[in-house]
C-alpha cells in the first residue's frame, strides 16, 4: 500500500485521479491534499472525506507520503516541483512541460515523473510489447500522419525509435486551405481553415519521426485514415482509423518477415463486461501485454495515468526509473515548438 499525497485538489483531481485511486484502493492510500486556499480546501475535505492539510511541510510531518501527486497547471507546477524536491520526495507532475525553468531541474530530477498519457494507453504498451519480443525491430521510420496531436504525437513517435536518439535536425512545411461548409462529427454545421503542419525531426543515429497533422483529422467525416506507423528493417506496425473515428483498435496491423516470409500477427483484444481492457496478445506468437492492475476495470486512459502511478512505487521500492522522465517530457515538448517553427519560418531548426 501507497501512501499519495496531493498538491491541488481541483477538477482534474477530483474528475480524473480520485476515480482511479477508488479502484485501486488496494494499492493506494490518499494521506491527504494540499490547497491553495483554507476555504476550499475545507469543502473538499468535508465533501471527499480526504484531510486538508495548510502546508507540503505538514502534510510531510505528519502522513510521511510515499510520493506526490501534483495535477496543477504548468504555471504553478514548477515552484511545486523545485519544493519537493529540496524534501527529496518523488512526485509526478502533468504536462506540458514548456516552462524553460524546468531545464535547470532536469540533472536532479529522477524523482520526477511526467504523467504523459498517450503513449502508454493500452494498445502503444502493446506495440512496445512487440519490439522487446523481438519479433519487429525498433524502427528507423516514425509517422504520424493525422492521428495524434501536438507533443502527445511526439511522445508516441519517440517512444517507438526508443527515447534514447538524439535529435540533430528539424525541417517542415505548412500549407492551409478553406475548408467548405460542412457538418462536423458533432452534427454541427462548421467551417475553418484547414492548416496543415508537416515536420521532419532527423536523429544522429540516423533515424526519422514525420509528424503531419490538421486539427481537422479530429473534426471533419471526409478527412479518413488517421494512423500512426512505424516502418523497422524487419517489418511494419500501423494502427489507425479509418471510418470509426472513435475507436483506436479499428486497424492493427502488424507484419515482419521471419525465414523470407511475411508473417501478420492476429491480435485480439480482451475486454471485460464494461468494455475495458484486460489483456492484448497475438493468437500466433507468445507476444502479450496486460494492464498492471489486473483486478481493476480501468477505461484507456485511466489505465495509461494508473502505468504511472506503478511506475512511480516500482521507483520508491527499488529505485528503478520512473515511466516518463523530465528530460523525456522536455525533449518532446521542444520538437514540437522545432516542428512549429520550421513550419512557420521554413527554416531548418539545429539542436546540439
Amino acid at each position: 500500500m501507497k501512501k499519495v499525497a496531493i498538491v491541488g485538489a481541483g477538477k482534474r483531481f477530483l474528475n480524473v485521479y480520485l476515480p482511479i485511486f477508488k479502484k485501486l484502493e488496494k494499492d493506494y492510500e490518499i494521506s491527504g491534499f494540499v490547497s491553495r486556499t483554507e476555504e476550499k480546501g475545507k469543502a473538499i475535505e468535508k465533501s471527499h472525506g480526504i484531510e486538508f492539510f495548510s502546508s507540503v511541510q505538514e502534510l510531510i510531518d505528519k502522513k510521511s507520503p510515499d510520493f506526490f501527486l501534483a495535477p496543477l497547471k504548468e504555471n504553478v507546477s514548477y515552484d511545486v516541483v523545485l519544493n519537493l524536491m529540496k524534501h527529496d520526495i518523488p512526485v509526478l507532475i502533468e504536462t506540458p512541460i514548456s516552462d524553460q525553468r524546468f531545464a535547470s531541474l532536469i540533472p536532479r530530477s529522477d524523482k520526477v515523473g511526467v504523467v504523459e498519457q498517450w503513449p502508454f494507453l493500452p494498445l502503444e504498451q502493446f506495440k512496445q510489447a512487440v519490439f522487446n519480443s523481438g519479433l519487429v525491430n525498433r524502427p528507423f521510420l516514425v509517422q504520424n500522419d493525422g492521428r495524434s496531436f501536438d507533443y502527445h504525437a511526439i511522445a508516441q513517435l519517440r517512444a517507438y525509435l526508443g527515447n534514447n536518439s538524439k535529435p540533430a535536425y528539424i525541417t517542415g512545411n505548412s500549407v492551409a486551405v478553406k475548408s467548405p461548409d460542412f457538418i462536423d462529427n458533432k452534427g454541427k454545421e462548421s467551417n475553418a481553415i484547414d492548416s496543415w503542419d508537416i515536420g521532419t525531426v532527423k536523429f544522429e543515429n540516423g533515424s526519422v519521426l514525420i509528424h503531419n497533422f490538421s486539427y481537422l483529422c479530429k473534426t471533419a467525416p471526409y478527412r479518413v485514415m488517421q494512423s500512426l506507423r512505424s516502418h523497422s528493417d524487419n517489418g511494419t506496425i500501423f494502427t489507425g482509423k479509418k471510418d470509426d473515428k472513435d475507436n483506436d483498435y479499428e486497424i492493427v496491423d502488424i507484419r515482419y518477415v521471419s525465414d523470407k516470409d511475411t508473417n501478420s500477427l492476429d491480435v485480439v483484444v480482451d475486454r471485460d463486461k464494461s468494455g475495458n481492457i484486460k489483456r492484448i496478445y497475438d493468437k500466433s506468437t507468445s507476444v502479450s501485454w496486460t494492464p498492471p492492475y489486473e483486478y481493476a476495470s480501468l477505461t484507456d486512459q485511466e489505465i495509461a495515468i494508473s502505468s504511472h502511478l506503478y511506475s512511480m512505487s516500482k521507483s520508491v521500492d527499488e529505485g528503478s526509473p520512473v515511466l516518463y522522465s523530465l528530460v523525456d517530457a522536455f525533449i518532446d515538448y521542444m520538437l514540437i515548438s522545432g516542428i512549429k517553427q520550421a513550419c512557420y519560418t521554413g527554416k531548418t531548426v539545429r539542436f546540439g
